[in-house]
């Protein structure tokens, strides 16, 4: 590559952005044994470097706002590579993006080689964060644990490791609503001013080993075929000791029986205030068992449960004007508006939420 080479004995003083991918070779990755511009880039900010190893040593990653690095090999363990992932963020403290994607060690040291000394490094200006298919479990305990996360971060971990690692989930008290999508493998969280703090894809089994403590609200798309989905259910409200609402969704499939008429004591909890019912195909009889048997699950002491229903075919009004006269003790509201929509990775944050007007 002569003109990649070229660029090792010339300086850009000037250079503010740079991006550098190999094209044309599915899977290959080029090594590069030169600093690119002899390190003298002083008022580089951004970098993106794709299927491209650079030295991690290198004076180009200094003084960065904009890092992103993707499918490269390194050289060392998986112990050298955080190391050297750590040392170029100490040297931009003024770092607002940081996106890591399928880049790994020529040798893996094994999770148990060595203790690895935590280093607590600010970053107040970091914006997003994100670790995708990083397979390494020290690599990203290390990132996680060692960068001090300012409070409107936004952090995405994507990786299959999660079925076997629970990683650190930083700023995880000022998460207000979480968002649980069961198919799709994936958690949503966002805090109080509805900025979105999490993007986590990969096991969503184990939510209850994250520490969230101060959620308010669950929204959770129940799988029609999947038994342990209430088992999930049930618990995972457990560990959110503050939870009043929650949304069960189901994108428009039947609502199986044996799961509904688990549903109540699924959602048996004294903090809780309303339940929704979104996009689901339920009938008036299996619809009466929910709501009787929300009364029942709280006891004689119990809050008083609301049940909503959005856009829940099958019903209409006078399939439940019964229960509106007397006032039960579970209140009903019934609303037709939403439904899924095909674009599901930009949807707002109403869309998993949705309330009735009046609320």
């Amino acid at each position: 590559m002569p003109m990649l080479k070229d660029l090792a004995t010339i300086r850009a003083i000037n250079l503010e952005s740079l991006r550098v991918r190999l094209v044309g070779q599915s899977g290959a990755i080029m090594k590069l044994d030169f600093d690119l511009f002899s390190g003298g880039t002083p008022c580089l900010r951004e970098l993106d470097l794709e299927t491209i190893r650079l030295p991690l040593t290198s004076p180009i990653f200094c003084g960065l706002t904009r890092l992103r690095l993707a499918h490269a090999r390194f050289a060392g363990n998986d112990e050298n590579l955080a190391h050297q992932l750590l040392r170029v963020i100490s040297v931009c403290p003024d770092l607002e993006e940081l996106y890591l994607r399928a880049i790994y060690p020529k040798i893996n040291a094994g999770e148990g080689s060595h203790l690895f000394r935590t280093l607590h490094l600010s970053l107040p200006c970091l914006r997003k964060f994100t670790l995708d298919q990083i397979k390494h479990p020290r690599v990203t305990r290390a990132l996680l644990e060692s960068i001090q996360f300012p409070p409107a971060v936004r952090v995405e971990l994507a990786s299959s490791i999660y079925d076997s690692y629970i990683p650190y989930i930083p700023n995880a008290s000022l998460l207000d609503s979480l968002r649980v999508e069961w198919g799709y493998r994936r958690m949503k969280g966002w805090d109080r001013d509805g900025n979105e703090l999490l993007v986590l894809n990969g096991s969503v089994d184990d939510l209850h080993h994250y520490q969230t403590p101060n959620v308010t609200r669950l929204s959770i798309e129940l799988h029609r075929h999947a038994r342990s989905c209430i088992e999930f259910l049930t618990t995972a409200i457990q560990h959110l000791p503050l939870l009043t609402h929650i949304w069960v969704t189901f994108c428009g499939h039947e609502a199986p029986h044996d799961i509904m008429s688990d549903l109540p004591n699924a959602l048996a909890r004294p903090t809780l205030r309303r339940v929704y019912l979104v996009d689901c195909h339920i009938r008036p009889a299996v619809l009466e068992s929910v709501r009787s048997g929300l009364v029942d699950s709280q006891g004689p002491e119990g809050s008083l449960v609301a049940l909503t229903l959005v856009d829940c075919v099958r019903i209409h009004d006078s399939a439940t004007s019964v229960w509106l006269d007397p006032p039960p003790r579970s209140a009903f509201t019934l609303r037709g508006a939403l439904r899924c929509q095909p674009d599901r990775e930009n949807l707002p944050q109403d869309h998993y939420f949705p309330e009735h007007k009046d609320e």
